[in-house]
């Protein structure tokens, strides 16, 4: 997949700071470098971050926006856009405290970036996108596992406690990324883990990583596979089948393109819904 991250590239006296175009998320180190060359101050992210004003900010912010704590602060390893990236948000905020000249140049940049390119076209793809993960979440999904649960109750082998049952879970949901992917869960979160740049939790949904064009072949092979299973199939074949089913002829495996979480969508679309940042396609 191409991992290239779109970059706007910003300044303060000349010195180049990144936002990022995708989220809007700006570079912090590279705030601290220009305050470190222009006032030969030092400061440090870390240092901001163990600040009860930036705690309680953090905080507030996953609360309202639904992203993880763990993901409104990145920390980038090496390369052209290594350093500690942050929320747009949070930007301002922090700009203050490193330096307060700053703040107005990146509250600039934050307001540009806002209302620079979200158009109803763009909008109405993030609804259709959450609109099919949620449908994945609350139906198709739940669907599957409500059958296979079934069809261990009727021979006796489902125990949510034992070790069996969550492998044999396992082994059915891996089965949907296979027919789909040509990858297990693990592969996958592996190439996320390089394509961000970070440690991605075992707690983590890699669906909430998959284009809308995968959730719904993923929704619909779940689906399909749950009414194989009601109708007597194994649940490993009921799934081999479904792809059959739902897939093209010519379908061929392949790992997905990952693409934004689809927390970032519903944060833009609610900005968008509040009108923060609304612009009308071009005539």
């Amino acid at each position: 997949m191409n991992t290239r991250i779109k970059t706007i590239e910003r300044k303060i006296e000349g010195i180049a700071i990144y936002q990022r175009e995708t989220d809007g998320y700006v570079n912090a180190t590279q705030i601290c470098k220009a305050h470190l060359e222009i006032t030969g101050e030092r400061k440090d992210t870390s240092n901001w971050l163990q600040t009860k004003m930036a705690q309680s900010a953090i905080n507030k912010l996953s609360l309202v926006t639904g992203i993880p704590v763990t993901e409104l602060i990145e920390v980038k390893q090496g390369g052209k856009y290594q350093g500690t990236w942050i929320h747009p948000r949070l930007a301002v905020r922090f700009t203050m405290w490193v330096n307060d000249d700053f703040s107005l140049f990146v509250e600039d940049w934050i307001h540009s970036w806002l209302g620079s390119g979200y158009t109803p076209a763009q909008m109405e793809a993030d609804i259709d996108r959450i609109a099919m993960r949620d449908k994945l979440k609350n139906s198709s999904r739940t669907a599957l596992t409500d059958q296979v649960k079934s069809f261990l109750e009727a021979s006796n082998q489902y125990n949510p406690r034992s070790k069996e049952t969550g492998i044999f879970f396992g082994r059915v949901h891996n089965e949907v990324n296979l027919v789909l992917t040509g990858e297990k869960a693990s592969d996958m979160r592996q190439r996320l883990e390089s394509s961000l740049g970070k440690p991605v939790s075992e707690n983590e949904l890699l669906r909430d990583y998959f284009p809308i064009t995968d959730l719904a072949d993923y929704a619909a092979i779940c689906q399909t596979a749950a009414n194989n299973i009601e109708n007597g199939m194994h649940p490993i074949n009921a799934i081999k089948m479904a792809a059959k089913q739902v897939l093209p002829p010519n379908h061929v495996p392949n790992p997905i393109d990952f693409t934004e979480k689809i927390s970032f969508a519903r944060y833009r679309l609610e900005q968008a819904r509040r009108g923060r940042f609304y612009l009308e396609d071009e005539k």
